[in-house]
């Protein structure tokens, strides 16, 4: 029971009751009648929210129903990109790769370039020496006087045929040509046919830059470019007054070096021994077939430490300084012949020389 004076309360609240499952009185809570007006008031907001947030979903997958195919076209268009990104990260490497093709293409060709130049300069210096040998012309050194009749008269010699480098470029730069039409005609419609050309471009190039360069490398290494021993030059090559006669004038065919007897005489290039034996005027000799037309002899020895057929290295000792043969004191006699034709042998110091400053100019240009 609600105690006195609760008339009031009872028209101003509303009274709740929760019963109980004993028989203690049941319990009952009073709330102001202006909640009791909010609570069918919360009840429609809560309505119409809920019917709102219905309604929004439904549009919103009744929109995505219609835009559907927009969407996808979307997605695809954006999958496109992606890989037209990817090709253009492809292509840019394949371009890369061309241009680095390219640059080793154009050094390379440079680099030919130079060795043609310093092959064509070294052949103007020491006579135009080609790479055909010429078995059949005699060694023959000219003379205004008959020394002891073998002194000016050479045996034949036989020369290996050797790669030629000169002609080996004439080769190349054919193919070098060649290859450029090839190129020139075919149409490159990609990066990737064009990365593919230059990279075959590039192993053609490499491969002719290879065969000049160890052609190069084998002609210098024939080439005599040493003397064979230390020692000073008491004549030179050329004309000269006969030392047996003071009244004669004849041709010296080499240049004599003096120095110690026995001193070691060492062979001035890469080459094949092809004779070594005592000759008459000249005493003990022995001869060097070098390729490319270059022959090289040693005379006067006291002793010869080479045997015919023999292969030898610039710097191989073939035998020792002496007095052998016709000769006036301890001397070695050294002479070459390029392509049966006497030589100043002195003139393949003075080219090799002139290559080594070119090429030092060129390593390490001026500032």
């Amino acid at each position: 029971m609600l105690p006195k004076g609760s008339e009031s309360l009872k028209r101003n609240h509303i009274r709740i009751i929760f019963p109980t499952s004993n028989k203690e009185p049941a319990r009952e809570i009073m709330l102001p009648n202006i909640v009791g007006a909010l609570v069918p008031f919360g009840l429609i907001v809560f309505t119409l929210l809920a019917g709102a947030i219905i309604a929004f979903n439904m549009s919103q997958r009744q929109y995505i129903k219609q835009n559907e195919p927009q969407v996808s076209y979307i997605t695809e268009i954006e999958n496109q990109l992606a890989n037209k990104t990817d090709e253009i990260d492809e292509l840019t490497s394949r371009l890369e790769d061309i241009n680095s093709n390219i640059d080793s293409i154009a050094s390379l060709q440079s680099k030919i370039h130079a060795m043609l130049d310093n092959e064509s300069d070294s052949a103007s210096d020491t006579g135009a020496i080609t790479g055909t040998p010429d078995d059949s012309t005699p060694e023959v050194a000219a003379s205004s006087a008959n020394v002891g009749g073998s002194l000016n008269s050479e045996a034949n010699g036989s020369t290996e045929a050797t790669p030629n480098v000169s002609s080996g470029a004439n080769t190349i730069a054919n193919k070098f040509s060649a290859v450029n039409k090839v190129v020139a005609l075919n149409k490159v419609f990609s990066l990737n046919e064009a990365s593919e050309q230059t990279q075959n471009f590039l192993f053609i190039m490499q491969a002719h830059y290879d065969e000049v360069l160890d052609a190069y490398k084998d002609k210098h290494q024939h080439l005599p470019n040493m003397l064979p021993l230390q020692g000073t030059i008491s004549s030179p090559f050329g004309y000269r007054p006969d030392p047996f006669n003071s009244n004669a004038i004849e041709f010296h065919n080499g240049v004599d070096l003096v120095a110690p007897y026995g001193t070691p005489v060492k062979a001035s290039a890469d080459g094949r021994i092809i004779s070594a034996a005592e000759e008459g005027g000249w005493g003990l000799r022995v001869k060097i077939d070098h390729g490319y037309g270059i022959i090289t002899f040693y005379a006067h020895l006291s002793q010869m430490d080479a045997q015919p057929g023999q292969e030898v290295k610039r710097g191989d000792i073939i035998g020792y300084l002496g007095n052998s043969g016709r000769s006036t004191g301890n001397h070695l006699h050294y002479g070459a012949f390029v392509n049966g034709q006497p030589f100043n042998p002195l003139e393949f110091l003075r080219a090799a020389a002139i290559t080594k400053t070119e090429e030092t100019a060129q390593t390490n240009p001026a500032i």
